[in-house]
Formats: C-alpha cells, sequence, structure tokens
C-alpha cells in the first residue's frame, strides 16, 4: 500500500471511510485528506461543510506480540494490527458508510517524519472530532 504524501503546511490528516459491511464481511474503505486549519465548529456541527469524523482510541497490544490483519484500503491491502481490525469490524455500520481517524491506518507507519508531525496535532485531531470512540 502506498501512502499519498500529507500538507503538513495545511495540517492536513488522513480519514478513514469506512464502508458498509456485516461484522465478518471483508474490511473495505478509502482514505481522504482533510485539513485542520481553518475549522470553525459551534458545538460539533462545522460551519464550513468538511466532512464529521469520529476518533478511535484503542490498545495496539505489546509490539513482539502484535499480530496483524489485511483491510482494503482503496482497492489495495494494508497490513494493521490486528486489534485495529478486530475495532473496525465492531465499529462499522451494516447499512451506511462511516469517517474515522484511527492511527493505524491514517498515519503512515513507516514513516517517522510524518508520525512525528501528526502525533504534535493529536490534541487537534481528537479535540475536532465529533466524538471520540474507547475500545480497551
Amino acid at each position: 500500500f502506498q501512502y499519498q504524501s500529507l500538507n503538513a503546511a495545511r495540517q492536513e490528516i488522513r480519514l478513514l471511510v469506512l464502508q458498509p459491511g456485516c461484522q465478518h464481511c471483508p474490511l473495505r474503505s478509502s482514505l481522504q485528506h482533510d485539513s485542520l486549519r481553518g475549522k470553525l465548529f459551534i458545538g460539533r456541527k462545522s460551519l464550513l461543510g468538511r466532512p464529521k469524523y469520529e476518533t478511535v482510541s484503542y490498545c495496539w497490544g505489546e509490539q513482539r506480540q502484535r499480530r496483524y490483519s489485511m483491510i482494503v484500503v482503496d482497492g489495495k491491502g494494508l497490513q494493521v494490527p490486528k486489534s485495529a481490525a478486530q475495532v473496525l469490524r465492531r465499529l462499522r455500520y451494516v447499512d451506511r458508510s462511516r469517517i474515522l481517524w484511527i492511527d493505524a491506518v491514517c498515519i503512515d507507519q513507516s514513516n517517522q517524519d510524518e508520525q512525528a508531525q501528526q502525533v504534535a496535532l493529536m490534541g487537534e485531531i481528537y479535540s475536532q472530532s465529533v466524538q471520540t470512540m474507547i475500545e480497551l
């Protein structure tokens, strides 16, 4: 899987558009870029018509014991921690797409510069989401 670069000057993030499906169906999704800059909210409603998204916080598990699962993003396979795939299965709607920010998918885990830049934005990423779902 090849990530498209984010524009750091625009404080871009990736959002996962999780396609509908049953709990046991393959995870299919797409990624879209959105900018955190210039967003204006009243309560939880965006005044600029940008996509509303939900953030997901979950446990990755220990590095040495971590297992991976394959999900489909933009028609290509992407390996994510099994714990992330399990959370996505539980959060997926049966009848409509869901827009999420989840670090295992929305941050290029092989790019240390991007990781550092995105970690610096996490406060904004979480605060601008409609809600945060926590999986323990």
